[in-house]
């Protein structure tokens, strides 16, 4: 068994972690996340999980990362429910073509699929707790929280909420897992993280460089600096006090394809704003040159990323979204 620790995360020894062996029920489970990603999962867990403390498994969708926790604290010999997993568990149009992908079975929007996440699953110990419907109507029992997964901050209003529930429970060496960080329709969370930078530093990646990666990983690190009291809704936001955190952001990162995402994200927030396409795609040419990466858009390894970035620009510029709606 691996020695459990809990010493502070670097970007090193999660790629350890990520390049680490894992069951075949944790690779072989259906599920969007990618292979490095539930090593990770099932590593950290096996590292840092405590006696005691809760994981928060939040948007398990088909339950690839339910499955990676579920199967580390098998191993070590938990059998008390340990896990909270959260999933809204009613199909859209999107995700019942990907289930109906993966399970070889036609799926329909607005179809019920929490019994088959469970039944995925398999928590023959019932260590996980399943929470299904709204996350906003569920509350969190309280314990301290050693690993955070959050794969379901799609909105800002939707973030804020998550954090009011769950920030209050973490503690300092909590790990904050987040999903989409990279991502660029999610800039509110590069967002968040810069916000609270001071509190919880940015680790690293699961995903290698040649990856066409979205998580980013997080640790706390001083739960005394982390704004509890100011975590309520906020409306405020002005395109100029987010764009000043998404330069925040920016900076927080020294690896090049990282911090080309995150000129990415701070154009996409830009779009949000703005609603003008051609002026967020400029912004992000001249951000990219700003900070010596220009290179990178013509780089073959990053067309991934630099074409999602260009196409959820557009998609954010073109949408009635707003950035607290």
């Amino acid at each position: 068994m691996v020695k459990r620790t809990q010493d502070i995360l670097t970007q090193e020894c999660l790629f350890s972690l990520a390049n680490s062996s894992a069951p075949d029920e944790v690779l072989e489970h259906p599920g969007m996340i990618g292979e490095a990603e539930r090593r990770a999962l099932y590593n950290l867990t096996k590292h840092y999980w405590q006696k005691d403390q809760d994981i928060i498994d939040a948007g398990a969708f088909l339950g690839a990362s339910t499955k990676a926790f579920l199967s580390a604290l098998t191993e070590i010999g938990v059998t008390k429910k340990s896990i909270q997993t959260y999933e809204y568990g009613i199909f859209n149009d999107y995700n019942a073509k990907v289930a109906s992908n993966y399970l070889d079975k036609k799926f329909e929007n607005g179809a019920d699929f929490g019994e088959i996440l469970k039944s995925l699953v398999d928590d023959k110990n019932e260590i996980v707790a399943f929470h299904f419907g709204d996350i906003k109507n569920h509350k969190h029992a309280g314990s301290e929280i050693c690993i955070a997964f959050l794969d379901i901050l799609k909105s800002p209003d939707l973030m804020t909420d998550v954090y009011c529930k769950f920030f209050p429970s973490f503690r300092n060496g909590t790990i904050l897992y987040q999903q989409d960080y990279f991502h660029p329709f999610h800039p509110w969370i590069a967002y968040s993280m810069a916000k609270y930078s001071d509190a919880i530093r940015y680790v690293g990646r699961p995903d290698a460089d040649s990856a066409a990666f979205n998580a980013g990983v997080f640790q706390v690190t001083s739960i005394s600096k982390l704004p509890l009291s100011r975590l309520e809704k906020d409306d405020s936001s002005t395109k100029e006090e987010v764009l000043d955190w998404m330069n925040k952001a920016v900076s927080m990162h020294d690896h090049p394809y990282e911090k080309m995402n995150m000129v990415g994200l701070k154009c996409a927030a830009q779009a949000i704003f703005e609603k003008d396409e051609n002026a967020a795609l400029a912004s992000f040419e001249k951000g990219l040159k700003d900070v010596g990466l220009i290179n990178l858009v013509e780089e073959s390894t990053q067309q991934h990323h630099v074409n999602r970035i260009r196409r959820f620009i557009g998609i954010h510029a073109t949408s009635n979204a707003t950035w607290c709606n």
